[in-house]
This record gives C-alpha cells, sequence and structure tokens, in this order.
C-alpha cells in the first residue's frame, strides 16, 4: 500500500462500486421478473428517488432548506407531458425541456431568498409549493385543469429489446436515476462539492476565504430544480398522466422526509428515501393501518430518525460498520532486524 493512504480506503471503494453495479444489474432484470403492478411501484420509488437526491443536493450538500419542491417537479412533468402530447416533441427533448424550465425556477426562486436565512427561505419555499396546484389551474386551457392532462404520445420500444411500454419506461427511468447518482456523487467529490458544504458549514467563513456565496447558491438551487424536473419527466413518462393534485404540499414534504430518512448527505440515500416513500404506505395498509395515518406514521419515523440516527440510515450503517472495524484487533506488525538489534543493544 502507498504511503499517505489510509488503510482499507482503496478496499472500501471498490466494495462500494462492485455493490452498486450490483444493483443496477438487478434493478435492469427486474422488468423480467416482476408483474406489471409491482414493476409500476418499482418506477414510482425510481423517480421518487431522483426528487429525493435533489434535495440531497439542496439541503443536505448546500444547506438550503426548501419545502415546495414538489413544484420542481410538477414543472418538468407538465413539460414533458404538453410539449410531447400538443407539439410532437421527442421525449429527450422534452426531458431536457423539463429540466431547463425547472431550472429556472429555481434560479428565479433562489435570488430573492439569497436575501433570508433559516425559516424565512423555508416558507418562501413552501409558499411556491402551495401557490403550484393553483397555477395549473389558473392555465387550465394548457394543463388540463383539476381534471389533469394525459399524456397521449407512447414512446414505442425498440422491437429487438421484446419490451412493452411499461417496461421499456421503467429501464429508461432507472438508466436516468443512475447517471444522475454518478453526476451528483462527482459534483460532491470536486472543488464546487466542497464549496457547497463551506457554505452549509458557515456561510460567513466560507465568504472570508473569497467564495461567492450568492454565486454558487444560485447555481445549487438551479441543479437541484433541474433535478427535480427530470424526476418529474420520468413521472409523465411512467404514469403517462398528470395532475396538480399530484404535486402539491404533500409531496414536497414527502421529498423532505426521504431525504432524512436515506441521508441528506448520502447520494445512496436518495434510493432508500425513494424506496421509503413508495413502499412505506403500502406496508401499513396491508398490517391495517388506514392511509389516513400514514402522515402520522412519516412524522413518527422521522423523529426517531432525529433522535437515533441524525445522518439517516446509510450515516447510520456506516458508523455501526466503523465501530465493528474498530473492535477487530489489529494483526502486531513484524519487527525488523534493525529493530531487534537495537533492542538487544538497550538491553545490554
Amino acid at each position: 500500500m502507498n504511503a499517505g493512504v489510509p488503510p482499507g480506503r482503496t478496499g472500501t471503494r471498490a466494495v462500494n462500486w462492485s455493490a452498486a453495479v450490483v444493483v443496477l444489474v438487478l434493478a435492469l432484470a427486474l422488468p423480467a421478473l416482476l408483474p406489471a403492478f409491482e414493476l409500476s411501484q418499482a418506477g414510482s420509488a425510481v423517480y421518487l428517488a431522483l426528487a429525493v437526491l435533489s434535495m440531497n443536493l439542496l439541503t443536505g450538500l448546500n444547506g438550503q432548506l426548501s419545502l415546495g419542491h414538489g413544484a420542481f417537479v410538477g414543472i418538468g412533468a407538465y413539460t414533458v407531458t404538453i410539449l410531447v402530447s400538443d407539439h410532437g416533441w421527442s421525449y429527450p427533448t422534452a426531458f431536457v425541456a423539463g429540466a431547463l424550465l425547472a431550472s429556472a425556477a429555481g434560479v428565479v426562486v433562489a435570488l430573492p431568498a439569497l436575501r433570508l436565512r433559516g425559516l424565512y427561505v423555508a416558507l418562501t419555499t413552501f409558499g411556491i409549493g402551495l401557490v403550484f396546484p393553483t397555477l395549473i389551474q389558473r392555465f387550465s386551457s394548457w394543463t388540463g385543469g383539476t381534471g389533469g392532462k394525459p399524456v397521449t404520445a407512447v414512446y414505442v420500444p425498440p422491437s429487438w429489446l421484446g419490451l412493452d411500454i411499461a417496461q421499456y419506461a421503467y429501464v429508461l427511468s432507472v438508466l436516468v436515476l443512475a447517471v444522475c447518482l454518478l453526476v451528483v456523487h462527482r459534483v460532491k467529490g470536486s472543488r464546487a462539492g466542497r464549496l457547497m458544504q463551506a457554505i452549509r458549514d458557515n456561510d460567513l467563513v466560507a465568504e472570508g476565504f473569497g467564495v461567492v456565496v450568492p454565486r454558487v447558491k444560485v447555481a445549487t438551487f438551479a441543479l437541484s430544480a433541474a433535478l427535480a424536473g427530470l424526476a418529474g419527466g420520468l413521472f409523465a413518462l411512467q404514469h403517462r398522466f398528470v395532475s396538480p393534485g399530484d404535486f402539491g404540499l404533500t409531496m414536497s414534504i414527502q421529498l423532505f422526509v426521504g431525504m432524512a430518512i436515506g441521508g441528506s448527505v448520502s447520494v445512496a440515500g436518495a434510493v432508500l428515501g425513494g424506496m421509503f416513500l413508495e413502499y412505506v404506505p403500502e406496508v401499513t395498509e396491508r398490517v391495517g393501518v388506514p392511509a389516513l395515518y400514514t402522515p402520522v406514521i412519516y412524522g413518527l419515523v422521522l423523529a426517531l430518525i432525529v433522535i437515533f440516527a441524525p445522518q439517516g440510515v446509510v450515516g447510520l450503517w456506516h458508523r455501526l460498520f466503523r465501530r465493528r472495524a474498530a473492535e477487530v484487533p489489529a494483526e502486531p506488525r513484524p519487527r525488523t532486524p534493525e529493530l531487534a538489534v537495537s533492542t538487544e543493544k538497550g538491553a545490554e
């Protein structure tokens, strides 16, 4: 092992990448293993994971709190639906347009929020999430209003893949999520990611070291909103129907809970957060808990996470793993001949 490299760092990194590849292969194999309904649930967990990832980038990495991120997901979903159904755009170009429009909306929200701090920023984004469904109803000629809007154009998969429309939409969603996870992972380890984390820890100190805090905050908000817009595009691709109720305050609060559950600073935690949001309501319904009490369950789980695992499930796992590694006794290092000779001389 090279000098200066922490022992086990290379091995741990190799294990993490190997596990990520295995998870990706298993996820891509699900269309051949699951029936249609269960595959649609898995697809919903995928776009929810991408939406939670956008929250991880904004809040976990940069320290900006958003309680209206469901609006950016809705912007992406409605943009894809309108462009594909009414204007004949292809899905890839509509996805890009949805991400760009959501990113622009993120900049519009971030600029006035620069003058605010803490709870006031959260209240500003909360207002965006509150207003968005009303805006959708206001422009009903484009959006379909309260009745919703179907995606009339279908993305036909290539015949050589042997997949139906739902399976193809799921595979595309998994690949988009994988690319976004990799991008955020690279950003986290880059100079830009270190600037984001410096602002999160103490923006005044970061500014004292020459960091242009407003520019980094706006750029982070724009990238986070773009990821949320992509998640909305995947929502439209899979469900082929959008309505204002899908992107209200409930979704924004759910995304915040999913971020806290998985771990706000963990890229892999976004996947766990998406799975939690998709499958926990079903599990509670199966055990006889009415859907009305699902928010109560979210609140209880969130309180437990804050108390016992403030870094989320992934952070708790890492902490237990490091504790176990610390309990393993280190192997005794062999004594070199020079050390043995010097010891013998000292004994004399």
